[in-house]
């Protein structure tokens, strides 16, 4: 039998396993708020009607997840700076509650390791919140692990079980409704508890399907809305075919920015052999994912990130000593530091980037065929040591000074502005353009992003507050769509006194003649005000 941990071993790993969690938690905490939940908080912000009656882009399930943590956000807050902390504060809470639950399911079943693992995947979501919390792709991950815990909960033979598969279901059913491709990770939860305990998972998939035909009939009678918003929303979406070209250099810069990618290979070749192909098929389905969506935005691999963590955490469990996991957190230190470099110095070392992502995973292969023979010892220091290496291994992208943030905002490579920063550049607009319509409180009429819902905060009649169907110009096949005549409507309903038009976002210019018409129509844009990108409409007498 393998000699203990000497104590000192034992006490650093666990010390770099609280510190690592601590340093998430801080660091997702400072970040500044994701635009993309600026956009769905601005929306529900100004809306008139219920979150299931206002159209965000995102279909119910996660429209009204979302509002329930704004509302809950603003309940305990005033003012931008203390909502947005009070928000991440919330996610962080939640990604942990979903650790927990996986925790105590796991355990359950007598998982080795059971609380790391769960660790290894709350933290990784709390990593990788700068970049993608609170978007639907984290959330389908974080909904998915919390049902896949409460599914394992509970001694077997008691009619609770019954219970828990229908909370479980629940859970499921939600992670699978956040966006039109989360389905995939709520069935690899339902995998999951397939191949711990099979006689749970046929439940839980009972109380999946049970759950998931309610919500459809639901769906179709409160919310009959919903059913063309979420068919024509396919007509605004890029085509994904055409942008297939985009998938490598896409993927070869995520493995750069979370290297955690580039060991994939060896965690295939050292988990068990029952293990080798759920996980290579769950790499292809949230692989696929990405791809399928055609727009390469970071959090769109999420899932993605979050299976290859567990699967290197599984590969290096028992197999690393704390002596190699200080060499490799000093390597990914090293690494993280070129990552907040700038832009310019990382196009210009490509090669660099792409040699070495090639060197790791090529390392990687030679030591699993080394290492594979070996018995895996749970026992060793190196098993919290191989969490916190796996965790390290999404750091370099997932910090709010990562390049992942800055290659769209800023070609220099400078530090995204913090929520306090954003917030005093947008108040003298805000301020002016107050002071033109005649205050907060006033309805107007929105052609702008979801940015501008969000820091102007005056109520609209409309609920497309920020009108998509209008903006995607090269769209043409929206032009059919009812959710295109009810966002046209929304130009002459009577309400609103201004119009307010982000000009970089919304170009009046390439619209199609019924915009232009019921523009000129209602709104004197020839007496606009200007106030930073904003121009201001007033109605026509």
């Amino acid at each position: 039998m393998p000699d203990r941990p000497r104590p000192l071993v034992g006490r650093v790993g666990v010390g770099l396993a609280c510190a690592a969690v601590l340093a998430a938690c801080l660091v997702f905490l400072v970040a500044p708020l994701n635009p993309n939940l600026r956009y769905e908080a601005g929306v529900k912000l100004v809306s008139d009607g219920s979150a299931a009656g206002t159209f965000s882009h995102r279909p119910l399930a996660y429209r009204l997840v979302m509002d329930a943590v704004f509302r809950a956000a603003r309940a305990s807050t005033s003012g931008v700076v203390a909502f947005e902390l009070a928000v991440r504060v919330l996610l962080v809470l939640l990604a942990l509650a979903a650790g927990a639950l996986l925790g105590r399911g796991l355990a359950r079943q007598g998982v080795g390791a059971p609380w790391l693992h769960a660790a290894v995947v709350a933290v990784g979501l709390v990593v990788l919140g700068p970049v993608s919390g609170g978007e639907p792709d984290w959330m389908a991950a974080l909904l998915t692990a919390a049902g896949v815990g409460v599914a394992l909960l509970g001694d077997r033979g008691r009619a609770g079980l019954a219970v828990l598969a229908v909370l479980a279901g629940v859970l499921l059913v939600a992670a699978a409704g956040m966006k039109v491709v989360t389905l995939p990770v709520a069935v690899l939860g339902l995998v999951v508890v397939l191949a711990l305990d099979r006689g749970r998972g046929l439940r839980v998939l009972g109380g999946s399907v049970v759950v998931g035909v309610l919500v459809v009939v639901a769906t179709l009678l409160l919310v009959p809305w919903e059913v063309h918003w979420l068919l024509d929303i396919r007509a605004v979406q890029v085509d994904a075919a055409e942008q297939l070209p985009d998938a490598g250099p896409f993927l070869l810069a995520l493995a750069a920015d979370h290297p955690v990618l580039a060991l994939l290979p060896a965690a295939l070749v050292l988990v068990p052999r029952a293990e080798r192909a759920v996980v290579a098929v769950a790499v292809l389905v949230t692989g696929g994912m990405v791809v399928a969506q055609g727009q390469y935005f970071g959090y769109h691999a999420l899932p993605l990130l979050v299976v290859a963590l567990v699967a290197v955490f599984r590969a290096l469990r028992g197999r690393m000593g704390a002596a190699a996991g200080a060499v490799l957190l000093v390597a990914v230190t090293a690494a993280s530091a070129l990552t907040t470099t700038s832009t310019s110095w990382q196009t210009g070392h490509q090669r660099l980037w792409v040699g070495g992502l090639a060197l790791l995973a090529v390392a990687g292969l030679g030591w699993a065929g080394v290492v594979r023979g070996r018995r895996p010892d749970d026992r060793r220091a190196g098993a919290a040591v191989a969490a916190v290496a796996a965790l390290a291994l999404l750091v370099p992208g997932a910090t709010p000074w990562s390049a992942q943030l800055l290659r769209p905002a800023d070609p220099d490579g400078e530090r995204p502005p913090s929520t306090r920063q954003v917030r005093d550049d947008r108040r003298a607009t805000v301020r002016e353009v107050h002071a033109v319509v005649g205050g907060a409180g006033v309805p107007v009429t929105y052609l702008t992003s979801g940015e501008w819902t969000y820091w102007l905060g005056n109520p609209t009649r409309c609920r497309y507050p920020s009108p998509l169907f209008l903006q995607r110009t090269r769209q043409q096949a929206r032009l059919g769509t009812a959710s295109y005549r009810e966002n046209l409507a929304c130009l002459s309903a009577p309400g609103s006194r201004w119009l307010v038009v982000e000009t970089s976002w919304f170009v009046v210019g390439r619209q199609p003649p019924d915009v232009r018409a019921v523009l000129d129509q209602e709104w004197d844009c020839d007496a606009a005000r200007e106030v930073g990108r904003l121009r201001l409409c007033p109605r026509r007498a």
